[in-house]
Parts: structure tokens; C-alpha cells; sequence
């Protein structure tokens, strides 16, 4: 609450994947990623500008198996999900129907890059997105991505500084991974927070598993 919460790493760093585990957790009210119980429980929007339906409801499927007990389809109906072509500052009126209709209490946009409809480095195209957000009026996670000092360990996102001070929270995340094992450790750091200190780094690791129930496990 408050304001956007910016989740920004480099290419391939689970960012979606950890979007929609938090968006799974909220949806319905279970730990998802391991030491995060949500506060609350409510309807959550998906806007999708990076991949397609196919690839989400794979990757939902994977973490709801993997879950103590399973997650069952039934309890994810406040789940929704949309592709997105157009940029956020041209879909918010009919978000805003989305909003009211489904009384959604948060949404997720993946990712900045593409929903901001313009240079990330040009004010305007951050400055855009942001405002459209406000006009939501719930919560917003926006997945972000990092320049090259980033991947060494940055504290802010790609492109313009006004998306670090348009945010209420920025998390940066950074993967190791082994090729062949099929395991990704990932580490959260919290680089800013406007209205208290800040968090202690979280790290998980992440299994994927390739076997009939197709599970996609995070473990503490």
C-alpha cells in the first residue's frame, strides 16, 4: 500500500516467475514464497506485455503443484490474467473498469520495458507509467529490468532515475545457477523504502522439477 513496489534484476533472473508466486500468495492467502505470509487476501490482475498465456498458466500450474498441500485450481478464481499489447498509458481506462468489476486489490505489470510505451531512459515514458498506475488505485508490482551495472549488484532499475523515485519500494534481484542441475538460488535485496526501514535480504532457492505433475518448488 502506499504506492508501486518496483522488482527489477537482469534477463532470466526469475522475476516473473517470483511476480506470480507473490500474486499466487495474495490470491490465496497461502505462503508461497517461503517467510512471506501475506497480510492479506484478495483479487490480483496479471498484465502480461513479456510472454503469453500459455507460458503463465504453465508456470502457475508448476507452483500451485508444488505447494503443501497442492494449490487447488478453485482457490485461484481471483486470479486474472490479460495480455497486454498496448502500453498502460493507453489501457488504463478499461483497467480501471477491470478494477472496479473484479474489485481487484492489486495488479502486476510485467514488465516496465514494455508497458511503458517509450524510452526507459526519457522521463516521460516513466513518468507515464507511473501516473497510469496511480490512476489504478490498488497496489502495483512492476517487474523491471537493470543496466549493466545492475548485473553486478545495482540498487536501481534500468533507465531513468524516476523509477526508483516513483517507487515505494525497489527490490533488486540477482540468480546463480548451475546449467544441467535444474536449481536456482535467488537473493532479494530491499534497496529503498519510503515509509520504514529497510528489509533484510531474503534468498530462495528454486527447483525445477520435469516429471508428470510439473513442479516448480521454492524452497527457504
Amino acid at each position: 500500500y502506499g504506492g508501486p513496489t518496483d522488482l527489477f534484476g537482469d534477463g532470466g533472473s526469475a522475476k516473473s516467475v517470483t511476480a506470480l508466486a507473490i500474486a499466487i500468495s495474495v490470491v490465496s492467502g497461502r505462503m508461497v514464497i517461503p517467510g512471506c505470509m501475506p497480510t492479506t487476501r484478495c483479487p490480483v490482475a496479471y498484465l502480461d506485455w513479456e510472454t503469453d498465456a500459455g507460458i503463465h498458466a504453465e508456470r502457475m500450474a508448476a507452483i500451485c503443484a508444488a505447494l503443501e498441500p497442492p494449490l487447488l485450481p478453485s482457490e485461484l478464481d481471483g486470479l486474472f490474467y490479460r495480455l497486454q499489447a498496448q502500453s498502460l498509458s493507453s489501457s488504463v481506462v478499461g483497467l480501471r473498469r477491470l478494477v472496479a468489476k473484479h474489485q481487484l486489490g492489486a495488479v502486476i505489470i510485467d514488465s516496465r520495458g514494455l508497458a511503458a510505451g517509450g524510452r526507459l531512459e526519457d522521463s516521460e515514458a516513466t513518468l507515464g507509467l507511473f501516473s497510469s498506475l496511480r490512476e489504478l488505485r490498488v497496489p502495483g508490482l512492476v517487474v523491471d529490468h537493470v543496466n549493466k551495472e545492475g548485473r553486478k549488484g545495482g540498487d536501481s532499475p534500468y533507465g531513468n532515475i524516476y523509477a526508483h523515485n516513483a517507487s515505494r519500494l525497489t527490490w533488486g534481484i540477482v540468480k546463480q545457477e548451475t546449467a544441467g542441475e535444474g536449481r536456482v538460488v535467488v537473493a532479494l535485496s530491499n534497496h529503498k523504502s519510503n515509509n520504514g526501514r529497510l528489509r533484510g535480504r531474503l534468498a530462495y532457492e528454486i527447483v525445477f522439477v520435469n516429471d508428470e505433475s510439473d513442479r516448480l518448488a521454492m524452497i527457504g
